[in-house]
């Protein structure tokens, strides 16, 4: 005969349960219009109580060109100092209503995430190398 354990379903789950916390999702955009080094795409200062997961950047063209090359500087800053840099290039297009759509498409995942003090200003900045019509988006996803 065989002997089963018994575990009521309640007392499964609270051994289980760990504290979740609401995800915040930090959003801005700007398309510049002068090559102005530093321009503030999005700027946040996270409580302490939350984890900084991902840092998402799309910087685009948004209408057609043919230059290829570089189209302009993108950096995450904390408080002030630059951290990360990362230079975006555009492919060039040259067909009739064709956009170069994603050239500068940034994901840093940054695992369990980074807890600040509560003080701590994280900002996305942008220095356009052209006036070519652009768009920066940029997220910070936290926890």
């Amino acid at each position: 005969m065989k002997k089963f354990l018994y575990i009521p379903l309640m007392c499964l789950a609270a051994a289980f349960t760990s504290s979740l916390h609401a995800a915040d999702i930090q959003f801005g955009t700007l398309s510049p219009t002068t090559t102005t080094a530093n321009q503030t795409v999005l700027s946040y200062t996270p409580p302490s109580t939350e984890a900084l997961k991902t840092i998402a950047i799309d910087y685009f063209l948004t209408s057609g060109s043919s230059a290829g090359g570089s189209i302009g500087t993108v950096a995450v800053q904390l408080n002030g100092v630059t951290k990360f840099q990362q230079i975006v290039y555009a492919a060039g297009i040259t067909s009739v209503g064709a956009t170069d759509s994603t050239p500068g498409h940034i994901v840093i995942p940054l695992g369990d995430g980074l807890i600040f003090s509560g003080t701590d200003v994280i900002k996305i900045v942008v220095t356009p190398n052209t006036l070519t019509t652009q768009t920066v988006n940029a997220s910070l996803f936290l926890q």
